[in-house]
C-alpha cells in the first residue's frame, strides 16, 4: 500500500493499496497418434494406445523433478483427465490436445506396451519424423506444441501342418494334395468377460494347395496374424493334379476333412500363436460351423 499526500495541505493524505494477481502461463499440446504395416504404410487398426506424461515444471531448472500429473485432455468435443499417473489413450489417426501444460516447463512422453505395435517415428511441430524410441522429451512452448507418434506392426507368423501316413508309415512324395481354406467369420462357443459369445476373424482371404510330404508332414506357407482372436480354416486331401487315373486307383483318400482353430493371444507386449486345435468331420457332412460337433485331434 502507499499513501498520497496533498503537497498544498500538510495534514490531508490518501491511503492506495494495491493488489497483484498473477497466474501461470500455460499451452496445449497437440498429439497425434498413427500406425504403419511393416512396409511403412498407414494401418487401419481398432486399438487404444496408452501414454504417460510427466512434467517438470522449472525446465532445466533443479528445484523440481519428474512428476505425473493427472492433466486434461481434449478429444473430439468432449475433455478427460489423465490417470494420476499420468496415463492418457488415444486412438490411431486421432489427434487428442493435452491442455493447460505450463509454459516453459518440460514434459516427457513415454509409451506404454501396445501389443503387437513397436515405438518407430515422432514427428516434432510438424517436421520431419526422426526415429522414436519410445520416449520423448521436449518443452512447452507459448503456442505451436504438437507430435506425432507412429507405431509399426510387429506381426506374428506361424504354419500349419498335416501329418500324412500311408499303410501307416510316414510318408514323403508328392502324390496327395491338401487344401487350406479360410473359413468367414462366425460365432464361437466361447464367452468373453462380459459374457458375450466371441466372433472368429474371417480368414477367407486363405486359399492354399500344397502336395510335398517330407517324413509324413505337409506344411502350408506362414500364416501373418495381426490382432488376437480365434482363427478358424479347413484342410481337405485329394489327388495331386497330375496323378493318373490309374495311379488314383491304387491309393485310397482319407474322406475327413479336419477344421483348424488357431488361438492368437499376447503375453502383454508381443502376439502369441497357441498351438493349433483339429476338429475332424466327415467329408460329405463338412460344414463351417461344424466345430461345435467335431472331436478334438491334434494330428492328420
Amino acid at each position: 500500500s502507499f499513501n498520497l499526500k496533498d503537497p498544498d495541505d500538510k495534514s490531508s493524505y490518501a491511503a492506495l493499496e494495491l493488489e497483484y494477481l498473477n497466474s501461470i502461463k500455460t499451452a496445449p499440446l497437440s498429439f497425434k497418434k498413427s500406425a504403419v504395416d511393416e512396409e511403412g504404410n498407414p494401418y487401419e487398426v481398432a486399438q487404444q494406445f496408452s501414454f504417460k506424461i510427466e512434467l517438470d515444471l522449472d525446465g532445466n531448472g533443479s528445484k523440481y523433478g519428474w512428476k505425473a500429473y493427472p492433466v486434461k485432455y481434449t478429444s473430439k468435443g468432449s475433455t478427460y483427465n489423465a490417470s494420476n499417473d499420468g496415463i492418457f489413450t488415444v486412438n490411431a489417426y486421432e489427434t487428442i490436445e493435452l491442455i493447460g501444460l505450463p509454459v516453459g516447463a518440460s514434459y516427457r512422453i513415454t509409451e506404454q506396451t501396445a501389443v503387437g505395435f513397436k515405438p518407430y517415428k515422432i514427428s516434432i511441430k510438424g517436421g520431419a519424423e526422426q526415429d522414436f524410441n519410445g520416449v520423448y522429451i521436449g518443452q512447452v512452448a507459448g503456442s505451436g506444441n504438437k507430435i506425432e507418434v507412429t507405431n509399426m506392426l510387429k506381426p506374428i507368423s506361424s504354419n500349419i501342418t498335416v501329418k500324412k501316413n500311408l499303410d501307416d508309415l510316414a510318408y514323403t512324395g508328392s502324390k496327395f494334395k491338401y487344401t487350406l481354406k479360410g473359413l468367414p467369420q462366425m460365432t464361437t462357443s466361447y464367452t468373453d468377460k462380459s459374457g458375450d459369445y466371441i466372433d472368429t476373424l474371417s480368414t477367407e482371404a486363405i486359399n492354399e494347395s500344397i502336395t510335398a510330404s517330407q517324413n509324413g508332414v505337409a506344411s502350408f506357407s506362414a500364416i501373418q496374424y495381426e490382432a488376437t482372436g480365434y482363427y478358424r480354416f479347413r484342410i481337405d486331401e485329394g489327388y495331386a493334379n497330375d496323378l493318373t487315373k490309374e495311379e488314383q486307383s491304387i491309393y485310397n483318400l482319407d474322406n475327413r476333412v479336419f477344421l483348424v482353430e488357431v488361438s492368437v493371444t499376447s503375453d502383454g507386449s508381443d502376439f502369441v500363436v497357441n498351438e493349433p486345435t483339429y476338429y475332424v468331420i466327415d467329408a460329405e457332412t463338412a460344414k463351417s460351423d461344424d466345430f461345435k460337433n467335431g472331436n478334438n485331434y491334434n494330428a492328420y
